[in-house]
């Protein structure tokens, strides 16, 4: 994937602009901090919206 065209965020914005999701999905922050990774487990990783996209979605191509 080439960075430019996928949004990457440091947790600090995630928490500020999408607090309320870990409670809507009702999992934990961390939990849904690595819905945005590509190594869950990373805290260092940056949050990617594509990453997240695909792994709410129920088909990727």
């Amino acid at each position: 994937p080439v960075p430019a065209g996928h949004d990457t965020f440091e947790e600090h914005l995630i928490r500020t602009y999408l607090p309320h999701y870990s409670d809507q999905f009702r999992i934990s922050w961390h939990d849904f901090m690595g819905l945005g990774r590509f190594f869950p487990d990373n805290p260092t990783e940056k949050f990617s919206m594509s990453v997240l996209a695909a792994r709410l979605s129920q088909e990727v191509n």
